[in-house]
């Protein structure tokens, strides 16, 4: 049995003719008459007898029909479901986000959001930008906000704000009276970065890299 066969038998009864049931299903009535043939076939009973023009169900077509009702109102409750989540009625949305951006960035966000989805339930995970580029492709999160690191082809990145890297050393250094330090004088000294898969670390070691610096030392926090 698969669910046009039950569907054509269903929609007969509903309907109280081929004819019309043909004509709700959108195909033909020998269509619908050979659906119902072969359902009653495999179920082994006959479902629908003919009283002069009228069409009554069997004992079995009665037990049928009344399963075929809670199936296919199951059916369109599945369907405006998904369809809920593709416009953004109701859901559980699973976001990554980093640990500054959650700080600063996402109580700007989520607000705004939840006045226009409020039906939505939003749930956050920290990580480094890399980290959550894996969780995505993983499946772990619906989307992940993070700063500028490698994507996938198969990811979609939409840029929302720039934001800058700031060198922080002690007032006693030597570059603390410079207004611009260059990447080739910062490679001379002890950098202390975020961890392996921060997008600070990657962003500034891909600058080394860019113009053939090795720094001095790199030291990895957090």
């Amino acid at each position: 049995m698969n669910l046009n066969q039950l569907r054509g038998f269903y929609t007969v009864l509903k309907t109280g003719s081929f004819s019309r049931a043909a004509e709700e299903l959108c195909v033909t009535e020998p269509a619908v008459f050979i659906q119902v043939r072969s359902l009653e076939r495999h179920l082994g009973f006959t479902l629908l007898d003919k009283v002069g023009n009228e069409l009554h169900p069997t004992a079995a077509g009665r037990i049928l029909y009344e399963y075929g009702e809670k199936i296919f109102t199951l059916v369109d409750e599945a369907v405006n479901a998904v369809q809920g989540l593709q416009d953004l009625k109701h859901g559980h949305l699973r976001v990554g986000v980093t640990q500054a951006l959650a700080q600063y960035l996402m109580p700007v966000l989520i607000p705004g959001f939840q006045d226009r989805h409020p039906h939505i339930t939003v749930s956050m995970d920290g990580g480094s930008s890399l980290g959550l580029v894996e969780g995505i492709l993983q499946q772990r999160y619906e989307l992940a906000v993070v700063a500028r690191v490698p994507y996938p082809d198969k990811i979609t990145s939409i840029p929302y704000t720039r934001d800058n890297i700031l060198l922080i050393i002690s007032p006693h250094h030597a570059l603390a009276k410079k207004e611009q330090v260059s990447l080739a004088e910062l490679a001379k000294e002890p950098v202390i970065l975020t961890g392996a898969k921060s997008a600070v670390k990657f962003s500034v070691w891909k600058g080394f890299e860019k113009r053939g610096l090795h720094p001095a030392a790199i030291i990895e926090a957090g």
